[in-house]
C-alpha cells in the first residue's frame, strides 16, 4: 500500500495489525533534504488507504517513535525515546510511552523511575489486557502495566537491550534481546509465566 505524501525520505519502524486495521509509526522528513529534522508520524490503514494521525508531541523533532501497539478497544500505545544531545543534558535518551484513546486524545503513560529508562523498543498488549514494554538501550528491562493497575518493572535490569516481546499460547510473555558488551554480546531471553 502506498504511504501518504511524497514517498522519499520516509520510513516505518513498527507495525500493529488488529481487526483489519494497520497502525504504524515511523518518520517523514517531507523529502525536503533535511533528515536531521524529521517529523515523526503515526499512520492508520483501514483496508483502503493510509491516514496520518495526530501525534502526542506536535512536530516531535526530538522524538523517535520505535514501537506501536493497539488494544482491542482501539486504544493505541506509542513508545520510543526523547533525545537531547545538548551540552549539559542529564541523559541523551529518555524513554516515553503515550496512549491514544479511541476518541483521539493522547496522554502520557508514566514509566517507573522517571528518566531512568532510555528507550521503548517494543510494545505488546497481552490477551489479558496487560501492556508490556520491552525497554533499553543500555539496560534491558521489561515493564508491565496491568489492565487498570499500576506500572511495574518486571526486570531483568541487566546491561543490554530488550528488543522484542511475544505472548505464548498459555499467556506466558517472552522477551528477547541482547546482553553483555558490544565486544562480547550474548543473546537474552526472559520468560514471565502467566499468573
Amino acid at each position: 500500500a502506498n504511504l501518504p505524501g511524497n514517498p522519499q525520505e520516509k520510513g516505518l519502524v513498527d507495525l500493529d495489525v488488529g481487526d483489519g486495521i494497520f497502525r504504524a509509526c515511523g518518520f517523514d522528513d517531507g523529502a525536503d533534504g533535511s533528515p536531521e529534522e524529521p517529523r515523526h508520524v503515526v499512520m492508520l490503514h483501514n483496508g483502503a488507504m493510509w491516514t496520518m494521525l495526530d501525534t502526542p508531541c506536535g512536530g516531535c523533532s526530538n522524538y523517535q517513535f520505535t514501537a506501536i501497539a493497539a488494544a482491542p478497544d482501539g486504544t493505541v500505545y506509542l513508545g520510543g525515546t526523547i533525545t537531547d544531545f545538548s551540552a549539559g543534558a542529564p541523559d541523551e535518551y529518555v524513554a516515553f510511552l503515550a496512549r491514544r484513546s479511541p476518541s483521539g486524545t493522547w496522554v502520557d503513560v508514566p514509566l517507573p523511575g522517571p528518566n531512568t529508562l532510555d528507550m521503548v523498543n517494543d510494545l505488546l498488549v497481552a490477551s489479558n489486557g496487560d501492556l508490556y514494554a520491552a525497554c533499553g538501550k543500555n539496560e534491558a528491562r521489561v515493564i508491565r502495566i496491568p489492565a487498570g493497575g499500576v506500572t511495574r518493572d518486571e526486570g531483568p535490569g541487566v546491561p543490554g537491550r530488550m528488543i522484542a516481546l511475544a505472548e505464548g499460547p498459555f499467556g506466558d510473555i517472552y522477551g528477547t534481546g541482547v546482553t553483555g558488551t558490544e565486544e562480547a554480546p550474548e543473546p537474552l531471553l526472559v520468560v514471565r509465566r502467566a499468573d
